[in-house]
């Protein structure tokens, strides 16, 4: 997966100039921490202060959170889905008989 900071090395490594997010900046949008703040830091603190990050408006209000949410709840149907699937052919495979030709 992603690293979650953008750090220097990856802007190095990968030759990036410039970040680009929406302004409805989702990484902390539903904060752990008790003091409103990410408890897994603030992803662009080094493209920030690099003067590398740009902010776009934007008028979709898809997040992360959203899109994990989207996921978690398809995940959840298809694992239900499936079961019935598994369940119905472990039945038929279960019934199944022998049926000699005439």
């Amino acid at each position: 997966g992603a690293p979650w900071k953008v750090s220097k090395d990856l802007m190095t490594t990968l030759n990036i100039a410039v970040v680009v997010v929406g302004r409805t900046n989702p990484y902390c949008s539903s904060p752990l921490g008790g003091d409103g703040s990410c408890v897994l830091g603030d992803p662009f603190e080094e493209v920030r202060g690099a003067g590398s990050l740009s902010l776009v408006d934007s008028d979709c209000s898809l997040t992360m959170d959203i899109i994990a949410q989207r996921i978690i709840q398809n995940a959840t149907q298809y694992t239900v889905r499936n079961q019935v699937k598994s369940s119905q052919e472990h039945e038929y495979h279960m019934s199944k008989e022998f049926v000699p030709e005439a």
